[in-house]
């Protein structure tokens, strides 16, 4: 009777030991996984940052290229296809696979990682959480002793919020990466040279487009109108206005080129002699050609007929005519 009663309070013990570590267990996992959803939520954040970052900065590094090379349509593809394909990468490795392992798709860190990440920010703990997962994983009923030893090593992380071991606030750090780039295309913006952002990353994304290289300055056509009388002599006049102005500007018609005549700085001069037809031209200076004009010739007039009409006098007593 003695051994059957001794036998059955083992049996008692040994249940509510079992109750202790299943409940000691699931407040363990529960905070693992508190731990684990912080971690991943974590790493989104930076990835956010790191994309937002990568963004702004090429955008400026590519844009710079494209302003001060002027690169090919393939140049400008090229860059294009770089700037998408590492954005792209950064979005996948950093944001969409942890979104992911945090809705527990895929592979993710087991408590055992979790446990040894832990470890490494709280000292005090150590390796006690992996040890309490290695000591789970034995039968209950090997040993009493392992149960206990279980229950202590909980008892002295209990007051731990392994949560805390991730701070949000510590990627503040990185924000620079953020703030730089910002700054640097506000700064752009407000001295009137945005067009190094907007111009260059607008000619990347249409990068199938030829575009022909922007002069430095720009021709005026100070004559109200290009139109001449045929057989007369026309002058036309040209200001040149930019930051950078050429010494020489020339006209080019039909594949012939002439020099305009320099006024001054910024003016020039040139006459059309004798003009019989329409004359189609183009200016150019320093590798640069303007929009193509038309010189218009109007027909000279002629009289063909013209009538008199004669009012005589009364006194003529002759009758009025038209001749």
């Amino acid at each position: 009777c003695f051994k059957i009663i001794h036998l059955s309070l083992t049996d008692i013990k040994l249940y509510f030991c079992i109750l202790m570590k299943e409940s000691e267990n699931n407040l363990l996992f529960d905070k693992l996984n508190r731990f684990i959803n912080k971690y991943y939520k974590n790493k989104i954040l930076k990835g956010l940052i790191f994309l937002l970052s990568s963004l702004l900065i090429f955008l400026l590094f590519f844009s710079f290229i494209e302003y001060f090379s002027r690169l090919s349509s393939f140049g400008r593809g090229v860059l294009f296809w770089i700037y998408c394909s590492l954005n792209l990468i950064i979005l996948i490795k950093f944001i969409v696979v942890p979104l992911t392992q945090l809705l527990r798709i895929g592979k993710t860190i087991s408590f055992s990682d979790a446990a040894k990440i832990i470890g490494r920010h709280f000292p005090e703990i150590d390796d006690k959480i992996l040890n309490i997962l290695q000591l789970n994983e034995l039968s209950d009923s090997d040993n009493l002793l392992i149960q206990a030893s279980i229950t202590q090593k909980t008892e002295s992380i209990q007051s731990f919020s392994f949560s805390n071991s991730i701070n949000f606030k510590e990627n503040k750090k990185h924000l620079k990466w953020i703030a730089v780039p910002s700054l640097l295309i506000f700064l752009f913006f407000i001295t009137g040279n945005k067009h190094i952002i907007t111009a260059s990353s607008a000619r990347i994304v249409d990068h199938n487009t030829e575009y022909d290289l922007e002069a430095p300055f720009k021709f005026i056509v100070n004559n109200k109108k290009l139109e001449i009388i045929q057989q007369e002599d026309f002058e036309l006049d040209i200001d040149v206005e930019g930051s950078k102005i050429p010494n020489n500007i020339y006209i080019e018609i039909e594949n012939n080129r002439f020099s305009l005549k320099k006024n001054d700085f910024t003016n020039f001069r040139f006459l059309f002699k004798n003009v019989v037809s329409d004359i189609n031209f183009k200016l150019y200076a320093d590798g640069f050609y303007s929009e193509s004009f038309c010189l218009k010739t109007i027909q000279k007039p002629n009289i063909l007929e013209f009538n008199t009409i004669l009012h005589y006098p009364a006194y003529t007593k002759k009758k009025n005519e038209i001749l």
